[in-house]
């Protein structure tokens, strides 16, 4: 069980190294207007398709940490979307009801993972990620 929970750790941080790369690239090909470039295409196209597919495992990996199923709002299969879902969906229920712990426990986990994917958004030229 620890050699399972240690492989998912990994998978993820190889993922948000993967992550930086992709984001790297995206603004790269965005700065020098490489949009007409086919190899850029490409490589984007490629590269992107690889993370995304990494993205939503991750995201299936994050149901043990977030203790909900993936996709419960409606969102997309991927850790930004969830991340979005569960902050909007918090901030909605403040307004209206009370937070359970869940609630409370979601919120500060996606908000920690929105705040380095913004660090490293932000360092590579980007903008709020989340």
């Amino acid at each position: 069980m620890i050699d399972l929970i240690g492989q998912a750790f990994a998978y993820i941080v190889v993922t948000f190294f993967f992550f930086i790369v992709v984001m790297a690239l995206k603004y790269a090909i965005l700065r020098n207007n490489w949009r007409s470039n086919t190899l850029a295409k490409i490589v984007w196209y490629v590269v992107g398709g690889k993370f995304l597919y990494r993205d939503a495992i991750a995201d299936i990996i994050m149901t043990i940490p977030f203790l909900q199923l993936p996709k419960h709002y409606g969102e997309d299969l991927t850790v930004t979307a969830r991340c979005k879902a569960v902050k909007n969906y918090t901030h909605n229920k403040t307004i209206t009801q009370k937070l359970t712990k869940l609630d409370i426990w979601r919120y500060g986990l996606a908000t920690w993972i929105c705040r380095h994917l913004n660090n490293v958004e932000q360092a590579i030229g980007g903008k709020d990620h989340c």
